[in-house]
């Protein structure tokens, strides 16, 4: 098959960073070793007319950490009308995990235009530190094309509140979602459990620091009456020769 010109002036421009390359499809094998060729991928996924090298492209990309791609990622699903060329960009997009564009995955989650193309940024957007998102996850529920992807994403919360809309879908006819709320219900209990031990072991560690702290307080009681005993002992012996004394005096005389 002849190689486009585009393909192998990306080839080129590979080779001259010192990464040995015969074929675009070894992309595919990129790591985080691989960040200096980011940018000269991002390049040519603006330069292929055709959708396959395009998405072969975005599919390479999609390597934690990879958030210099966020911005040409983020134009291409936005310019898309392709559903599966779109997924592609929002499954790279979710496996980047770019903290910096969660507004924009937000925005794309609540944007039914996009269809199920949002699935994957839904799936991964729980994992997000982002105040806003239970509450979108929560509304997403209630949308078809992206429900058990925003269950599993409300699962990553791990938050006890959610635990009822988990058990909306444990008579889910689609089994895969009605498994996420078994998980998600599972998990839930785990963690009940962990925080429940976890306050056990709060409350004997508490029992047992106060219990040494009355020792403690004993310890001194006992520590403060004994020298007081010694002082009293002290004082009596003193009291007593003085008496001793004067009598001896008296007798003297």
């Amino acid at each position: 098959m002849k190689m486009l010109p585009e393909e192998k002036n990306l080839l080129e421009e590979i080779r001259a960073t010192g990464v040995e390359i015969d074929d675009i499809e070894e992309l595919m094998h990129m790591d985080q070793n691989d960040k200096a060729l980011v940018p000269i991928v991002v390049k040519y996924i603006k330069r292929f007319e055709e959708t396959n090298y395009r998405e072969l492209l975005v599919r390479a990309l999609g390597v934690k950490g990879f958030t210099e791609a966020s911005d040409v990622l983020l134009d291409e699903f936005y310019r898309s009308d392709d559903l599966h060329y779109k997924w592609a960009i929002g499954n790279t997009i979710s496996i980047i995990a770019d903290p910096n564009i969660v507004s924009e995955m937000i925005e794309i989650s609540l944007n039914k235009e996009h269809g199920a193309a949002r699935g994957m940024i839904v799936h991964e957007l729980g994992r997000f530190k982002d105040e806003r998102i239970k509450d979108v996850l929560i509304s997403l529920l209630d949308d078809e094309d992206v429900d058990g992807y925003a269950l599993h994403s409300l699962k990553l919360l791990k938050d006890e509140s959610t635990r009822k809309y988990a058990e909306r879908f444990l008579d889910c006819d689609i089994d895969w979602i009605r498994k996420e709320a078994e998980s998600m219900i599972r998990k839930l209990d785990k963690l009940k459990i962990k925080e429940q031990e976890k306050e056990k072991a709060r409350k004997a560690k508490e029992k047992e620091k106060e219990k040494a702290r009355k020792a403690r307080e004993l310890e001194r009681e006992k520590a403060k009456k004994a020298k007081e005993q010694e002082k009293e002992k002290a004082r009596k012996a003193k009291e007593k020769e003085k008496a001793k004394k004067a009598k001896e005096k008296e007798k003297s005389k």
